[in-house]
């Protein structure tokens, strides 16, 4: 189990670690080759195709790989699964297309939206692969896309085309990933059908849709948080702010790969221990998952908060070259966003999924009131110090709510906030 377990988490984050340097490559050299104003509507796109990948199954990836975990009749979770990405996919099509995106067009938007139903978070093989344990698998198919994304997105940079054949170009290589998934050998038991009674599809999506939508929920409104900043500055700032802040957030919020893979792959064994109502069980697992964040993200957030500025200010020029400083400024909320990566799947799993949507909708509260509220600073470091406070009291809101619900659960705080405040105070002498 140990062994399956250290297996998963490195080729989990192995493959993101190198999909993620090619992926911040390929950034890195569009900032260039791309004026200033189109590069921004770039960094929007990705947000708007990170909010509408939540969207598209709006909380049915945690429930399908929570079903694939304990299913003998994985065909069955599959077609539930499909009827409820389905039903999801429609709705956000819509809704994004009655939505006025400052210089988006019809066609980009429904292209972001055509990226998001096909991205390798939402794509119903891989919470397979994930609910049985085979992240192995899952790391070598979302490492291809995203080489082959960040390949075919640079090329076309380079070429000179606009924002929407680079769009284009990436729905196009998730379609071809999709292709190559269903010919795989594991996943073959997906497509052998099992009896299971005369269940209609309209029972089967009410089942999926009154399970998934707390998750969706919670899920969703994290989403929309974690591209706040850069919506909110696409809408009262100009593209330079937008440019520098998107560009420090996303080489920040990239290294999140790494809590990510430490969550997945402890997330079935957190299923089980939850089901099982074993207290001592779950918080062996949640144990595991805070101290093996903090073991990483610790020191490698002291080391950017030292090296970041220098590294960017001979990496980048001219309105960017102050990215260095932002990412100094979102260091601490990348620790704190890591571990609420872990807290989230435990409320998700405990089914307190609603108190999990309270705690992101205080936690962008608490951003839009920095924000707002917080004067004497330019506005790219302002939504920078905005993010980590909501980051910060996420994490408070979801302490309280599993001190009150669930009593028998051991966060660590003091292992946590003692942590977050060394960074913070690091950050602030830097």
């Amino acid at each position: 189990m140990q062994k399956q377990y250290r297996r998963n988490v490195f080729s989990n984050s192995g493959a993101n670690a190198i999909g993620s340097i090619l992926q911040l490559a390929a950034l890195a050299i569009i900032s260039q080759l791309l004026d200033t104003a189109v590069y921004a509507n770039y960094l929007v796109a990705t947000a708007i195709v990170g909010v509408a990948e939540i969207g598209s199954d709006f909380g049915t990836r945690i429930w399908a790989a929570k079903k694939f975990a304990l299913s003998q009749t994985p065909a069955s979770v599959l077609t539930r699964a499909l009827l409820g990405k389905l039903c999801y996919s429609i709705c956000t099509v819509i809704l994004l297309a009655s939505i006025l995106i400052q210089d988006f067009g019809l066609v980009e938007t429904l292209l972001c939206a055509a990226i998001a139903m096909t991205q390798p978070s939402t794509d119903p093989f891989l919470w397979y692969l994930r609910g049985i344990e085979r992240l192995d698998i899952e790391a070598v198919m979302v490492l291809l896309v995203r080489v082959v994304v960040a390949v075919t997105i640079t090329v076309l940079a380079l070429m000179g085309h606009g924002l929407m054949v680079i769009l284009l170009g990436w729905l196009l290589c998730n379609l071809a990933r999709i292709v190559i998934e269903s010919r795989l050998a594991a996943l073959q038991p997906l497509f052998h059908q099992h009896e299971e009674g005369s269940c209609s599809s309209l029972a089967q999506l009410k089942e999926v849709l009154l399970a998934t939508l707390p998750l969706g929920g919670s899920l969703l409104s994290m989403s929309l948080f974690h591209r706040f900043g850069i919506l909110l500055l696409n809408m009262v700032g100009t593209p330079a702010d937008v440019a520098l802040f998107g560009t420090g957030y996303k080489f920040v919020s990239a290294a999140s790969f790494v809590a990510t893979s430490i969550g997945v792959s402890l997330f079935p064994r957190l299923v089980r221990a939850v089901e099982c109502q074993d207290a001592a069980g779950t918080n062996g697992v949640i144990k595991s998952e805070i101290m093996a964040v903090t073991a990483f993200f610790g020191p490698a957030c002291v080391v950017g908060i030292l090296v970041l500025p220098a590294l960017c200010q001979w990496l980048y020029s001219g309105d960017l070259s102050s990215t260095g400083w932002i990412m100094v400024v979102l260091m601490p909320g990348l620790y704190m966003s890591s571990i609420n990566i872990g807290t989230k799947f435990t409320l998700n799993v405990m089914s307190l999924n609603w108190y999990d949507t309270a705690s992101v909708l205080i936690g962008l509260a608490t951003f839009s009131a920095v924000f707002f509220l917080v004067v004497g600073m330019p506005i790219s470091y302002r939504t920078a110090v905005a993010w980590v406070a909501g980051e910060a009291m996420m994490f408070t809101v979801k302490v309280v709510v599993l001190r009150l619900m669930r009593r028998d659960i051991d966060l660590h705080v003091p292992v946590v906030a003692t942590t977050f405040a060394v960074l913070v105070l690091t950050a602030a002498m830097r």
